[in-house]
């Protein structure tokens, strides 16, 4: 399933495919290659390639899952269309308008936005007891 997206300037398409929690892998064909695992194997996956062109990015994305003679289903069907493909172009498509929050890490000098409280210093058995 091909999608082209229009990014801003500022935008790189390893910032924004990392965001959509893609990893960059190789350069194939002048596109670049990315790749999200379903599960912690590293079949299935979700396969990405990425063209730079006219101010934005085509996305080339299919379904990549491991077969028993190693051949690939990149000439299948099935791995361009269909539900499972749908949705992780539309996952993509909100993540990239900003309609999906996206995890962000604290850097040093940045404000905690964490709900859950601070860690206080451990106590020992011996001050929990007698204070």
């Amino acid at each position: 399933m091909k999608k082209f997206f229009a990014v801003p300037p500022s935008a790189t398409q390893n910032s924004l495919m990392a965001q959509a929690g893609f990893k960059r892998h190789c350069i194939d064909s002048g596109r670049t290659c990315y790749h999200r695992r379903i599960h912690d194997p590293a079949f299935p996956r979700f396969h990405a390639l990425v063209a730079v062109r006219d101010g934005g990015f085509e996305l080339d994305l299919h379904f990549d899952a491991h077969d028993l003679n190693h051949r690939g289903n990149h000439g299948d069907e099935w791995a361009y269309t269909g539900e499972r493909v749908n949705t992780e172009m539309r996952r993509i498509a909100n993540i990239f308008a900003g309609n999906m929050p996206v995890r962000k890490i604290n850097g040093p000098n940045t404000q905690n936005t964490s709900t859950t409280k601070p860690h206080s210093k451990k106590r020992s058995i011996f001050e929990i007891l007698f204070r």
